[in-house]
């Protein structure tokens, strides 16, 4: 038994809706990585940063620089707490 063109149209929408429906998670994951990557290297650097303002080459430095670098580390930890938010985000799209 063949389809009207009425039920051959729909199920093409059908269709169509699940393909973008698909496109969309895959685009979600690609993002979602791409975040998690981008907190990883932050997380490393920032890491870095605080383990360098444990030491006395940072109490060497004068005030101006030692304060630049403590916003730094805040910037970078806003930073962190924004690309967390975002990963949630899209988890709960997935």
């Amino acid at each position: 038994m063949s389809d009207t063109l009425d039920e051959f149209n729909e199920k093409l929408r059908s269709r169509d809706h699940h393909l973008i429906f698909y496109l969309q998670r895959v685009d979600l994951g690609s993002r979602l990585l791409r975040l998690q990557t981008e907190k990883m290297k932050l997380e490393a650097n920032t890491n870095k940063l605080c383990d360098f303002l444990n030491t006395s080459e940072y109490r060497m430095l004068n005030q101006t620089e030692r304060r630049l670098l403590e916003n730094q580390r805040n910037y970078m930890c806003g930073y962190l707490n924004t690309l967390n938010k975002r990963i949630e985000l899209v988890k709960e799209k997935l």
